[in-house]
């Protein structure tokens, strides 16, 4: 107020642009503000139709909840916050193609519940939260629950689909899903919202999902996660009930009068969710059926690995390469320390071996060979070294066993056909020699010795 006149000065208002509907409008200049007064109270008046329409908001709570609490106890059990290691990772949960196709499809699920430091965690709650406050509420809880779920296997199957030996994690799969659901919810007009609050919705969805794809191509990102979550969200959405109705007279959402009972919507989206359902454990069986529900050699080796100890993963990284430099003493010093530590992996036990079957000790090699096999039955390189270990002991009969075993889990084992070969012909059994040293050289042609031994036997069998 003026101490001379003793009125009050005009109020100051600058021009605001509303991010909304776009418009300019006099705003106060103490007052920060991004909505023009109609869309302000078109907002509100959204909110409060929303919050008639789903009063309980549990299910977004209850699953940034969740995803916080397992990080939290992966931290407490020894995990890094910043970047969990591969094994940590493996041991929570996480979707890796050796296990899953094998005993453990459950990872499937799990999987989208794991994160790979606090910040992977931060931003992905982060888009959680943003997108499901919505999603949640225009869906229905149950509806919006088994979207996300559903989503997020569906990522994971793609996922597990296109990159089978990579370790992967996280709920992007399943967030992308929500945006695909959004997407289709709102493009196909199922959800009656304010036209400026709808486009601007659905413009800053399409950017959501455009950005990430692209950001993911730069590699380090699980892309197809984010692409079969995106997929399997959005064919949801497509059948997902309409909760509201048209009413021309106002900007808002109006609660469907069949909402309260069964509605052919609501059939459809049922059905839609069972034959997701069934794609999935369809898609789960050819991809089970391409790669095998075992895991492959190199598979076996990497779940070994990641079993072990930062330390111990260490040493026997170090100690292949002293092997392959000729180093076999410090290699066996090495590999005897992480056997002690860790007697229950059976690649430790299995390049021991190796190493022993280097060294010329081959009693020792089959010793730890023996142990290796225990463990992992299926390993067919242990199967395979041991193989060689028993011809060099000049045990021929066990040798023919283990190599028989080795190439029945590895049939393009060069290696293994040769030494076949020599335990065949030490037995006595030329023409089985003949056909194993003929294999050998077919797999590897370049290889001087399977060509030398396969020319002396034809030579001594044709004579």
């Amino acid at each position: 107020m003026c101490g001379f006149c003793f009125t009050f000065p005009p109020q100051r208002v600058y021009m605001a642009k509303c991010t909304a509907c776009r418009k300019h409008f006099d705003a106060p200049f103490w007052k920060l503000t991004t909505l023009c007064p109609e869309c302000r109270s078109a907002q509100v008046e959204l909110h409060a139709k929303l919050q008639e329409l789903t009063p309980v908001f549990i299910v977004t709570p209850c699953l940034v909840g969740l995803n916080v609490l397992v990080f939290c106890m992966m931290v407490a059990s020894g995990a890094s916050i910043m970047e969990p290691d591969l094994a940590q990772l493996i041991q929570w949960g996480a979707n890796f193609g050796g296990l899953t196709l094998g005993p453990q499809p459950w990872r499937l699920l799990t999987s989208m519940f794991v994160h790979i430091g606090i910040f992977h965690l931060l931003f992905n709650m982060w888009c959680l939260w943003s997108l499901g406050k919505l999603a949640e509420r225009l869906m229905g809880n149950w509806n919006f629950l088994i979207l996300y779920l559903l989503s997020g296997v569906g990522g994971s199957l793609l996922s597990l689909r296109l990159h089978p030996q990579l370790v992967s994690a996280g709920a992007s799969g399943a967030i992308f899903g929500v945006a695909g659901g959004l997407v289709a919810l709102l493009g196909m007009k199922k959800a009656q919202i304010p036209s400026a609050s709808m486009k601007q919705t659905f413009k800053s969805l399409l950017f959501f999902i455009g950005y990430n794809l692209l950001y993911g191509m730069r590699g380090g990102i699980d892309n197809a996660a984010h692409l079969g979550g995106l997929l399997s969200g959005a064919a949801l959405g497509a059948f997902m009930p309409r909760r509201v109705q048209e009413n021309a007279s106002a900007p808002s959402i109006s609660q469907s009068p069949q909402t309260t009972s069964e509605t052919p919507d609501s059939s459809r989206f049922k059905l839609a969710g069972v034959a997701l359902v069934c794609l999935l454990l369809v898609g789960f069986g050819l991809v089970r059926r391409a790669h095998g529900p075992v895991a492959s050699q190199v598979e076996i080796m990497e779940m070994e690995l990641f079993k072990l100890g930062k330390e111990d993963r260490s040493n026997i990284l170090e100690a292949e390469k002293q092997l392959q430099a000729g180093q076999t003493d410090p290699a066996i010093a090495k590999l005897k320390t992480v056997t002690v530590r860790a007697p229950a992996s059976s690649m430790a036990h299995a390049i021991l071996g190796e190493a022993y079957n280097q060294k010329e000790q081959y009693d020792e090699a089959i010793q730890e060979l023996h142990k290796a096999i225990a463990l992992e039955p299926n390993y067919a390189l242990a199967h395979a070294d041991l193989g060689a270990a028993l011809v060099n002991n000049r045990q021929y009969d066990q040798a023919i066993q283990e190599l028989r075993t080795a190439l029945r889990l590895d049939p393009n084992d060069t290696d293994a056909h040769n030494n076949l070969g020599v335990a065949l012909e030490q037995t006595g059994d030329l023409k089985g020699a003949l056909e194993e040293y003929r294999m050998a050289c077919t797999l590897d042609p370049k290889d001087a010795t399977y060509e030398k031994n396969f020319k002396r036997l034809l030579q001594e069998v044709n004579k």
